[in-house]
């Protein structure tokens, strides 16, 4: 690209010396060879990257490899697997909300906040026990049992033991209220200074005000 750069840098130059030189002598050559020369500065400035024409036009017989197909497959799937979890991580779930906090300058308890409900929806996902025991120890309990009797939703003990993990039954209802609750509309309350972050289309917006920071 370095050549190229030059390469471009030095035609442009060298029909600019041929126009001065034509137009000062009149002479016809000298003008044919300042158009000449013109052509290929202009082609010079205009195309971004010469190696475009190898890239695209001298290797129109290759095959593609299976390494190559392999790799551009693996690009999609990663891609999609990245824009999957982005949208997963916008969805307001109270697997989310256990997750949040207030952070405004000066709070020291901004955790867990308080929900007000407008909208709620369901929406499946594939059962995963391995997952939700692994989730289990990481989530506090009474603050997801709060949120989910906040959305409607009763069923969670309110306490719990490590031999519940082997339960079917309460795995699929631990499921339903982490993963399948979502507060489509509504707003995250800072338990300690009341101020609301509100929950538009299943985001919530955490933006902070200058003055809370």
């Amino acid at each position: 690209m370095a050549n190229d750069a030059a390469l471009r840098s030095s035609l442009v130059w060298l029909a600019a010396i041929i126009v001065c030189v034509g137009a000062y002598t009149y002479s016809f050559k000298k003008m044919l060879a300042t158009y000449v020369f013109g052509m290929f500065a202009i082609a010079g400035v205009l195309l971004p990257d010469w190696d475009f024409f190898d890239r695209h036009f001298s290797q129109w017989g290759s095959l593609v490899t299976l390494d190559d197909a392999n790799s551009a497959s693996a690009q999609r799937s990663i891609w999609t697997r990245l824009s999957a979890a982005s949208i997963r991580e916008r969805e307001m779930r109270l697997l989310t909300h256990n997750m949040l906090s207030s952070n405004i300058k000066g709070v020291t308890s901004g955790f867990p906040l308080r929900l007000e409900v407008e909208k709620v929806v369901e929406k499946q996902v594939d059962f995963n026990a391995d997952f939700l025991k692994n989730m289990f120890v990481k989530i506090e309990w009474k603050a997801l049992v709060d949120a989910s009797r906040a959305m409607g939703y009763a069923d969670l003990p309110d306490q719990t033991e490590p031999s519940m993990l082997d339960s079917e039954e309460f795995l699929k209802k631990f499921h339903h209220a982490l993963l399948e609750l979502h507060l489509e509309e509504g707003a995250l309350i800072c338990p300690e200074t009341g101020r609301r972050f509100p929950v538009n289309k299943g985001i919530p917006n955490m933006l902070l005000h200058e003055d809370e920071v």
